[in-house]
């Protein structure tokens, strides 16, 4: 009797992505994540490279870890206002001779940044009716108040001496906005 040959292809594990997500704070950089599963279950797959996208544009890549889950850090975001955008991450498995590709998208959450005050010690003492400028800036290069209470008033940035024996306190603040927190 003669041999018989048949041949049985070989087809690929299908592959799901899922937890797609991504957060980081404005003007700074985020943490993307995701994570490769075996399609029907949840077992992860560890050691396969994990393209990521943010808003359409390439932003690197990740390996799986023994869980299935891809971190990629330092991601910029620059341009993002603080703000939760819907669907701005793609995550995308290219395959393997044993893996099936597989896609999917998550949100990425922008927190406001923190941001801080900063101006110079006046000359201290300082005698009766004189006068100084103090020029606060905030971090986030938005304007600050300057508020004056005890031995001193200021207007315009001036401030004018008005106590020979009380103390002068110079406060600033910041209220923030949509991309940064109050200072």
């Amino acid at each position: 009797a003669g041999s018989i040959t048949r041949t049985v292809s070989a087809q690929p594990l299908s592959t799901s992505m899922s937890a797609v997500s991504g957060s980081g704070s404005h003007a700074g950089t985020a943490t993307l994540t995701a994570k490769l599963l075996l399609t029907g279950g949840n077992e992860g797959v560890g050691s396969k490279s994990i393209a990521f996208s943010l808003s359409g544009t390439a932003v690197g890549f990740a390996v799986t870890d023994s869980s299935g889950v891809a971190t990629l850090t330092n991601v910029s975001l620059s341009g993002k206002d603080a703000g939760s955008y819907t669907g701005a991450i793609t995550a995308t498995f290219g395959g393997d001779t044993s893996h099936a590709t597989s896609t999917a998208t998550g949100d990425l959450a922008v927190a406001k940044a923190n941001q801080s005050i900063t101006f110079d010690q006046p000359v201290t003492p300082q005698l009766i009716n004189a006068q100084f400028t103090v020029s606060p800036a905030a971090s986030s290069g938005l304007t600050v108040s300057l508020a004056a209470s005890g031995g001193c008033s200021i207007a315009n940035g001036t401030v004018t001496m008005t106590s020979a024996t009380v103390a002068c306190t110079l406060t600033t603040s910041q209220a923030g906005n949509g991309n940064y927190n109050a200072a």
